[in-house]
């Protein structure tokens, strides 16, 4: 599946409105579900129903995922987390890249 890839120029909001949905973004720590080790993912919560969407993620460390937030990470290309990472770039939150560009 194709990617596309993202990173944010200033920090993400902790809401995010929608007409017709709202999404919390939310950075977690939870248990890796193979191997054991932490995981640190950004992920936004839809309001109400509880959905989650993982954005992006890093293994051990916090500061390994703000890395890749802040340098640019890859989301697969028609999925919700492609589709609120636009909404981002359209807010002025972040930017899209070109592939291949590290």
């Amino acid at each position: 599946m194709p990617t596309l890839r993202f990173r944010f120029t200033r920090s993400a909001p902790r809401r995010l409105e929608y007409s017709r949905a709202g999404y919390l973004l939310e950075i977690v720590r939870r248990r890796h579900e193979t191997i054991p080790v932490e995981e640190w993912s950004l992920q936004a919560r839809k309001v109400g129903v509880g959905t989650v969407c993982v954005i992006a993620s890093a293994l051990a460390f916090r500061s390994r995922l703000q890395d890749a937030l802040d340098r640019g990470f890859e989301v697969e290309a028609d999925t919700p987390a492609a589709r609120i990472m636009r909404r981002l770039v359209r807010d002025g939150i972040a930017v899209e890249q070109r592939n291949g560009r590290r």
